[in-house]
């Protein structure tokens, strides 16, 4: 018997001023038992459960990027030189 696989990719890419353009790719796999039994035990959805995750870690790698900008351009070393990160 062969289980099924579900899986979401997202790969997003950021385009900031002068500097190229970076890929970067999650994925999320589950198999359809492990999603049954989470929705009759936990009633927890689990497509829309990875979809969050996901989400946030997107959102964490965004925030780190900004993060660790802004401590470059702060301390004097722009790698973007003169131009503004919107």
């Amino acid at each position: 018997m062969e289980m099924e696989t579900k899986k979401i990719t997202n790969s997003t890419d950021y385009i900031n001023g002068a500097r190229r353009s970076e890929r970067r790719k999650l994925k999320g796999n589950w198999s359809m038992k492990i999603q049954e039994d989470m929705q009759c035990l936990y009633d927890i959805d689990v497509e829309k459960e990875m979809i969050n995750i996901l989400s946030e870690q997107i959102q964490a790698e965004i925030d780190k990027e900004l993060l660790d900008d802004m401590v470059t351009t702060a301390k004097g070393n722009s790698k973007f030189k003169g131009a503004m990160r919107i």
